[in-house]
């Protein structure tokens, strides 16, 4: 009845077996979106990887495939065959419209021109020194720069086709007229097959379309597109496909692809060829290209391209969404989907079980001496009494105990007498949600974690230890007691190491974690694995380094979502996919050892490192754009980098930043050093001297020159100011000359020998009251004038002042019959020159009053704007009639009161450095009573401030 029931559980589980595909990673899927590819081709010299398609040639260069301009006479935008020429290095490739052309590093030019050809076949290979370019009904011979070496050869009644060249020799091409397979060699044709032959009793036309060996066998793909045999040692033990294309990996394996979206592998096994893999149902597979290395890659139309490794390399594909797997010491793998379903790997295929989940998180495995299941959901067994439907972690004791943690306790479980028995007994327990568990066997410790730290203790007892980081409590969701360690995965924290409970290392974003959110962690062997938030990482315990997980590995760290650990080896599992891998066995592909410049700028101006080694001293930042062209290994490859003169420590940075920016270098000799690091180990380094030149104003010429500069300039404003204050002095000596001039003029001999005739007039009068005021005023304007001869500005009050006096004088001269007003402003505390208007009241009343008769008048008047203007008016006899009498009286004597006013106005202007005025104007009066002449008289606010001249 078991065998039975165990029959029909193996008949339903294979309908959800799933085939195997080769581990790969894809690039170009957005760059190439869209876009067949018709040809790749990786440069392992250069790095670059190349690929023909419909719509040009690409590079992939610094981690993005871009588009090679082509030259405009380029018949169509199909690119194919793109292959190395063996004896120049040249890059090739072609269309199907006869053109060959030469792949540069940012143009594709035109290499040859068949104009000629008109058929559907066209082919170029390398044989020797040559390069045969082979049309329908033409063969050319060509050089390496596209000239002719050999007359063409030319068939005109058939067509030739289907040209396939082994190891860059001997080129097979069909002649369908004759129905025959051809040899091109020594630059001539011969026949090779003349004849029927038969496959499986069955004639088959030799009109080939490929030609291989496998081994030492010889294996053609005929007209309909399947394989035969020309040689009877071959065995077949798969199913022929029509409409397939082969490629050759290596001697014993083929990879076939057809139009039904779909690849796979023949290999020649014990003489017989056996189809081991079918692959890639899901797009369309166009080419395929084997590098140096041993990496395959397959172009696809609209997909990008595929990249595998290691064809070895294989995953458990599935459409199911996986959550959980498990494994025995001796892999026995299980895995949890999403419908809580329980699958088993067997012979590399995922079978059903009977085995189901409640909990999403609940697949273990339980080595156990009875014949059930080896591997169990835990709430699926009879012990689910007590657990709940959220176990957290499951932890062996012995082969019948165990501890299971669910989010509100630790729980015992112990299995006895070929039964599962329930001890209900709780560990631990509380409010805190639990999240992981660990046992030491040497001292019977229980080590936990919940929400609220880690702890540790002894089973059915209340010692508990608290462990802290930096003084403070840590969660953790993943516990494991290894080697005398306590080891812990934590929340935030990274990995921590623990020994006699203390902290001793840990692992951690500042030394090579990639996250410090540890989701879970498994010892196997020598290797902590830990799966954090950013990715799988294993880390050697024995070399204390981290070893580098890649595509090159056959792992795709990026992609993992649960891990387990067997004797022998790491399970992983992603989303849809399951994969083991050896860490003692990695496979790892050879990297590329390349550190590529690709460009170095300075302001904007494209450098040659080779001669440009000189910058101006404008020159003085420094891009250099880098590319490390293995797509393989660019996640872990770094680049440390040093500008010896200006760094003190080396920097890293990603190799995927492509860039190294000096904004400003100040001037001075450099050297910036590079070295490409992956995986602690040194593959390449370069370096780069340059000088910045020293600005011209940094050199000791530029010292020189200052410094006489600033002697000269000193000198020079030493010699200016030398000279102003030398004209400041003689402009205040004049000055004090004009005012002794003014003062002399106000107190000439005529004016004192008339004022005392004028005084004694009135003493012999015996008017003793007017005699001694005029007495008084007399005095007072002689003590005036010489105090205010001391002084370079009075108050306008105290010039007002002396002008009363004065005028008060004056007027005992001409008795009654002469009168004057003075109009002060509001305000008369303002400063100005000394003696500067009573000059202008003199002439009025020497040459306008004194010659005129009858009543004299004289209006003086101040008035405040934004100057001080004074006008003085008369009814004199006029200016020009006074210029008159001054010509009769004297002939070429000029009015010495008129001098005087005109150099001291001149002086004053220098002196004050401002702009004092007075204008005359000549009146006409209607009567002898009207004003005849004007004097206005402008003299700035402040200019009676006194300059210092020191």
């Amino acid at each position: 009845m078991h065998k039975l029931q165990f029959f029909l559980l193996f008949i339903f589980s294979s309908l959800y077996v799933l085939g195997q595909e080769p581990a790969f990673f894809t690039i170009g899927k957005d760059e190439l979106r869209n876009t067949d590819i018709y040809s790749i081709f990786n440069d392992i010299e250069t790095g670059i990887l190349y690929t023909g398609t419909n719509d040009g040639v690409y590079r992939y260069d610094q981690g993005t495939f871009q588009k090679i301009p082509f030259v405009k006479n380029t018949l169509g935008t199909s690119f194919f065959d793109i292959r190395k020429s063996p004896i120049t290095g040249k890059l090739f490739c072609s269309n199907l419209n006869g053109q060959i052309f030469t792949i540069e590093s940012d143009s594709i030019k035109l290499f040859f021109d068949d104009k000629t050809k008109t058929g559907r076949y066209f082919k170029y290979f390398f044989q020797g020194d040559q390069i045969i370019a082979m049309s329908d009904y033409k063969i050319s011979f060509l050089d390496d720069s596209g000239k002719s070496t050999a007359p063409s050869l030319n068939n005109a009644t058939g067509i030739w086709s289907n040209y396939v060249q082994f190891d860059q020799q001997d080129i097979f091409f069909n002649d369908s007229k004759k129905s025959a397979m051809l040899i091109l060699k020594d630059g001539k044709i011969k026949p090779l097959y003349e004849q029927q032959y038969q496959d499986n009793n069955d004639p088959i036309d030799i009109n080939f379309l490929k030609l291989y060996t496998l081994g030492s066998n010889r294996i053609g793909v005929n007209s309909k597109w399947s394989l035969i045999f020309l040689d009877d040692t071959l065995k077949v033990n798969y199913k022929k496909e029509l409409n397939e294309r082969f490629y050759k990996i290596d001697e014993h394996t083929l990879v076939g692809m057809n139009a039904k979206n779909s690849a796979r592998i023949l290999k020649l096994i014990d003489g017989t060829i056996q189809e081991t893999n079918k692959f890639y149902r899901d797009c369309f597979v166009s080419t395929m290209h084997k590098d140096e290395r041993g990496i395959i890659y397959f172009g696809t139309f609209g997909e990008g391209i595929r990249v595998i490794p290691n064809l070895e390399n294989k995953k458990i594909i599935t459409t199911q969404t996986i959550l959980k797997i498990t494994a025995s010491p001796t892999n026995e793998v299980y895995m949890l989907n999403a419908e809580n379903e329980i699958y088993k790997i067997s012979n590399e295929q995922l079978i059903k079980t009977s085995l189901t989940s409640r909990s999403k998180r609940g697949i273990y495995y339980y080595r156990n001496n009875f014949n059930s299941a080896p591997v169990f959901p835990i709430d699926n067994c009879p012990i689910s009494a007590i657990a709940s439907y959220n176990i957290k972690d499951f932890e062996p004791i012995d082969k019948n105990n165990f501890l299971t943690v669910e989010f509100g306790g630790i729980y015992l479980i112990d299995i006895k007498n070929q039964r599962l028995d329930l001890i209900n007994r709780t560990v631990l327990k509380g409010s805190d949600r639990f999240t992981a568990v660990s046992f030491s066997k040497e001292d019977s410790m229980v080590y936990y974690s919940t929400n609220k730290g880690v702890f540790r203790g002894k089973i059915f007892t209340n010692e508990i230890k608290t462990y802290r980081f930096n003084d403070e409590k840590f969660a953790a969701n993943s516990l494991i007691f290894a080697n005398d360690q306590f080891i812990c995965g934590t929340k935030r924290n990274g990995v921590m190491f623990f020994e006699n409970d203390s902290m001793v290392s840990r692992l951690c974003e500042t030394n090579g974690l990639h996250s410090d959110i540890v989701k879970k962690i498994a010892k196997i062997g020598n290797h902590l694995v830990i799966l954090t938030k950013a990715d799988l990482q294993v880390y050697d315990l024995v070399k204390k380094k981290f070893l580098m997980l890649s595509p090159t590995a056959g792992v795709f760290p990026t992609s993992v979502i649960d891990f387990v650990c067997s004797d022998d080896l790491l399970w992983l599992a992603e989303k849809n996919a399951i994969y083991s891998v050896n860490l003692n066995q990695l496979n790892q592909i050879p990297p590329l050892i390349k550190l590529n410049i690709v460009e170095t700028k300075t302001n904007d101006r494209l450098l040659n490192i080779f001669s440009d080694t000189i910058f101006e001293f404008t020159e003085n930042n420094l891009t250099v754009q880098f590319d490390y062209r293995d797509f393989l290994n660019r996640d872990q490859a770094k680049i440390y980098y040093q500008l010896e003169g200006l760094d003190t420590n080396w920097r890293a940075i990603p190799v995927t930043k492509n860039e190294i920016v000096y904004p400003y270098i100040k001037s001075g000799n450099y050297r910036l050093k590079m070295k490409l690091i992956l995986d602690d180990v040194l593959l390449d380094s370069t370096e780069y001297r340059f000088i910045i030149k020293t600005p011209y104003w940094q050199k000791w010429w530029f010292y020189l020159l200052i410094i006489a500069s600033i002697l000269f300039v000193t000198w020079y404003i030493y010699r200016i100011r030398i000279n102003y204050l030398i004209r400041k002095i003689n402009i205040k000596h004049e000055l004090d000359n004009s005012k002794l001039t003014a003062i002399r003029s106000q107190m000439n001999p005529h004016f004192i020998f008339n004022t005392l005739n004028s005084i004694q007039h009135l003493v012999l009068s015996g008017d003793k009251e007017s005699s001694y005021s005029s007495i008084n005023k007399f005095a007072s304007l002689i003590r005036k004038t010489l105090d205010y001869s001391e002084i370079d500005t009075l108050s306008l009050a105290e010039e007002i002042s002396l002008m009363e006096v004065y005028l008060s004088l004056e007027k005992l001269r001409f008795k009654e019959n002469f009168n004057f007003t003075i109009t002060p402003p509001e305000d008369t505390k303002i400063q100005i020159p000394t003696m500067l208007i009573q000059p202008f009241i003199e002439n009025a009343i020497v040459h306008g009053l004194l010659h005129k008769s009858g009543n004299k008048k004289l209006n003086i008047k101040f008035e405040l704007q934004t100057s001080l203007i004074c006008t003085i008016e008369d009814n004199g006899i006029g200016y020009e009639a006074a210029k008159t009498i001054k010509k009769r009286q004297t002939g070429n004597h000029k009015s010495f009161s008129l001098d005087a006013i005109k150099r001291r106005f001149e002086i004053l202007n220098d002196y004050y450095e401002t702009e004092l005025g007075y204008k005359y104007e000549q009146l006409k009066p209607q009567s002898d009573e009207d004003i005849m002449t004007r004097v206005t008289i402008r003299i700035p606010i402040g200019v009676g401030r006194q300059k210092n001249l020191s």
